[in-house]
């Protein structure tokens, strides 16, 4: 009997845990579709084919679904990005790296880009990872002589993370009629290059 109740019990966490996915999967694939703003937690609920109590059982509300997406992707993104590059030159690990952060941002799509990332300060935040993951990298470049200490590390970061938010908010201008990887790759090829050994 009891072994019964376990089975019942890890058979319901695990259908808890599929039910968020799939509301966390309905919202991204919403997202690359339209506005953030424009989505309703009924679009969420019936993309995800749950009802709206179902919906309110895991979640506050859409933003909370947008947070939770940002951490994971943060999380996931740049957790082991570093240890993952340490046999490359020091310029393919930033371009990489940059290209990693287009690729991510496609995925979410220009509008959710747009609003989330610029309007609501998402990407200006000096304690996500996506900062501290560069700085690692460059204060490790530059203690093994890969990065040139013509600026700070903290400054180099800064300088380089300005020129991806600038590179991605033209972007978002051009409603992501082109690819921001390419674009990407191209201008920090060019910001990077004068930075390295």
């Amino acid at each position: 009997m009891v072994k019964e109740i376990d089975k019942q019990l890890t058979k319901r966490k695990y259908q808890a845990i599929n039910t968020k996915n799939n509301l966390l999967l309905a919202a991204k694939k919403l997202m690359t579709e339209k506005r953030f703003d424009q989505i309703t937690i009924d679009e969420i609920r019936k993309e995800a084919d749950v009802s709206i109590g179902t919906f309110y059982h895991h979640f506050k509300s859409k933003d909370e679904i947008f947070s939770i997406l940002f951490s994971k992707i943060d999380k996931e993104l740049f957790d082991d990005f570093h240890q993952g590059n340490n046999d490359m030159p020091a310029e393919d690990i930033l371009i990489n790296y940059f290209n990693t952060l287009a690729i991510t941002l496609t995925e979410f799509g220009w509008p959710i880009v747009k609003e989330k990332f610029f309007h609501d300060n998402i990407f200006y935040s000096k304690n996500q990872k996506l900062r501290s993951v560069l700085l690692e990298i460059i204060i490790d470049g530059q203690s093994n002589g890969c990065i040139k200490k013509r600026m700070p590390s903290e400054e180099l970061t800064d300088y380089l993370l300005t020129m991806a938010r600038g590179i991605v908010l033209e972007w978002c201008y051009w409603e992501g009629t082109y690819s921001l990887k390419d674009k990407m790759n191209f201008y920090m090829e060019e910001m990077i290059h004068p930075y390295v050994m």
